[in-house]
């Protein structure tokens, strides 16, 4: 699953040579703690899902993902799950062998959009902080 925050800071150009520095900070700030958010959000089974990171960064954008392939699932669902290519799915848990034709699925947490808005809330402070740090 793949997260970018991409921050506009074209109402801020007052900063002059200082905006670059100001972004590059503000868009730390922020990136930490969406991180901090998703693991405080993200589901626990083994807790690899927790394992969100940087990915890629510019001056105006962090890519924040998760090693958990099943990231979206655990976050959007899945709805009904059928068996494509055999009689029935199959899957071990707690070291006993379940078959079916198909299950419900599951359904999402939404925790990722509960991470954004818990962030978006922030920037504010996230940038002022920035723009203290470089003045």
């Amino acid at each position: 699953m793949k997260i970018e925050l991409t921050i506009d800071t074209s109402k801020y150009e007052e900063l002059g040579t200082k905006m670059p520095e100001v972004r590059k900070r503000g868009l730390n700030y922020t990136s930490q703690y969406m991180i901090e958010r998703l693991q405080v959000h993200s589901p626990i089974d083994t807790g690899y899902l927790k394992g969100w990171f940087r990915y890629r960064e510019t001056d105006s954008l962090v890519d924040i993902r998760s090693p958990a392939q099943y990231a979206i699932w655990q976050d959007q669902g899945t709805g009904p799950i059928k068996a494509k290519n055999k009689k029935a799915l199959h899957w071990v848990k707690n070291g006993e062998h379940h078959f079916a034709k198909s299950t419900k699925g599951i359904k999402g947490k939404h925790f990722v959009e509960k991470s954004i808005n818990e962030t978006k809330g922030r920037l504010d402070s996230f940038f002022i902080k920035a723009i203290e740090d470089v003045l």
